[in-house]
């Protein structure tokens, strides 16, 4: 197995420690490069990437955005639409149903902060998208977790989203914005379609220890 070293220097301006299914810590790393080795060496550490784990930054000044208006039925969340928001954003992630509550209370406590923003797109009065938006005291916006129904995904109902998150992000005063997807993902092509591009590579790794 190639091994490739790298200095904390070179890797970690921004790292976070996850916690995979079983338990076990991930460190995240950042790279410039689009090529993400497979294992790497840091600090006398073997480290081995997660399958899967591999996702894109993507950024952009909200004036280079173009973001048109959309007909299709899009509603900030409310408290008394809250749980509707939640209840699909479980179903499209297949969330266990002890963690749903938990995911509730986090999203609850978003819109009572009041940088948090979330929308529910309807069709027929039915919710079958939804998406949030987070802006930061910097002016940097964040498009934050979006999700559609199996059933009505391919309908731009995603596109539709993040155009409107944009159109809000700049009436909320936002002046650049950023968003996460995987990079060979249907998501990344739609937010490159509104004109955020690649900036870097965030990716999980896990000691080989670990098992």
């Amino acid at each position: 197995m190639n091994t490739t070293s790298f200095s904390v220097r070179t890797w970690i301006r921004c790292s976070t420690i996850w916690r995979q299914p079983n338990g076990a810590p991930a460190i995240a790393l950042i790279a410039e490069s689009a090529k993400v080795a497979s294992a790497l060496e840091l600090e006398g550490q073997s480290l081995q990437r997660l399958k899967g784990w591999t996702y894109g930054q993507l950024f952009a000044s909200l004036d280079k955005c173009v973001a048109p208006s959309s007909a299709l039925d899009i509603e900030p969340v409310t408290a008394s639409t809250l749980e509707d928001f939640c209840a699909l954003h479980g179903e499209s992630f297949n969330t266990p149903a002890a963690a749903r509550p938990v995911n509730q209370a986090a999203f609850g406590g978003l819109l009572n902060d009041g940088r948090g923003h979330l929308y529910l797109l309807r069709d027929q009065g039915v919710a079958v998208a939804g998406a949030a938006l987070f802006v930061a005291d910097n002016g940097v916006a964040y498009l934050g977790t979006a999700f559609t129904t199996k059933a009505a995904r391919g309908q731009g109902y995603h596109r539709a989203l993040i155009a409107h998150r944009l159109q809000q992000a700049v009436a909320l005063g936002a002046q650049s914005v950023a968003a996460t997807a995987l990079v060979n993902s249907q998501s990344r092509r739609n937010l490159e379609h509104y004109g955020l591009r690649l900036s870097h590579l965030q990716t999980l790794y896990r000691a080989e220890s670990q098992g």
